[in-house]
């Protein structure tokens, strides 16, 4: 097996998570639409392995806007690299569980699932082995074609040990503590009143949900996170006059 191949996984989880400074943004209305900010910023450890081949990009901003925009309901208001090691993107979304549905409308069948009861509504997100595979998909999508090995889905043969094995292969002996230590940070705000959360901390008027990215990435148990919301009433609109 090649080098690049036995080493892909590394090369967008582990550059957008272990590699970046990565705090995703989000707020959620009470129908699943909403916004997100997201801002990566790769070490000059994993830039230097990503851009060994000449020509190569940390980030591919004509590829990620093209396949964000391939999800149904999405929508890249900005997206920039102020310097070539730094992502920023502002996202609309008509509803969060396109991002890994094909589906029209988008159902609770995928990772993400929002329902409605006596007024409040719940965001849940529920990742095992099974659905892993359409974050694959999500990461194909938006990525390097070399990135395509690295999801979560292609972990289910390979040990944590042999994983950690495969990227000290791929960066030298700083990548197993760098990945060891590292963590997703993901930041919901409701448009509404907070009820309850599962899986983070509540923070000021946010949720703030911290993902180890091995367990993420090995997913040897299920991941579940979830909010519940009241929603705030949206005014109703103005009738014209006759």
């Amino acid at each position: 097996m090649g080098r690049r191949v036995r080493t892909s996984i590394l090369l967008f989880i582990g550059a957008l998570l272990a590699a970046c400074t990565a705090k995703p943004a989000i707020v959620v209305e009470g129908d699943g639409s909403g916004t997100a900010k997201v801002r990566l910023e790769v070490k000059k450890l994993f830039a230097d392995y990503f851009t060994a081949d000449e020509g190569a990009k940390v980030f591919d901003t004509a590829r990620i806007r093209t396949g964000m925009e391939r999800r149904p309901g999405f929508v890249v208001r900005r997206i920039a690299t102020p310097t070539p090691e730094t992502l920023e993107m502002d996202l609309l979304f008509h509803d969060l569980r396109s991002l890994f549905s094909d589906e029209i409308p988008p159902n609770n069948d995928g990772i993400i699932r929002v329902t409605k009861k006596d007024g409040k509504t719940t965001i849940a997100l529920h990742l095992d082995r099974d659905s892993a595979k359409q974050v694959g998909a999500l990461f194909s999508a938006v990525s390097n074609p070399a990135f395509k090995e690295m999801s979560p889905r292609q972990q289910k043969t390979r040990t944590e040990k042999e994983y950690l094995e495969a990227i000290e292969f791929a960066v030298g002996k700083e990548g197993p503590p760098l990945m060891k230590s590292s963590c997703l940070e993901l930041t919901v705000k409701v448009d509404g009143t907070l009820v309850s959360q599962t899986g983070g901390k509540v923070v000021g008027d946010t949720v703030v949900f911290n993902v180890p990215l091995l367990r993420m990435l090995m997913l040897e148990k299920p991941l579940d996170y979830s909010v519940m919301f009241t929603p705030t009433p949206k005014k109703a609109a103005k009738k014209p006059k006759s």
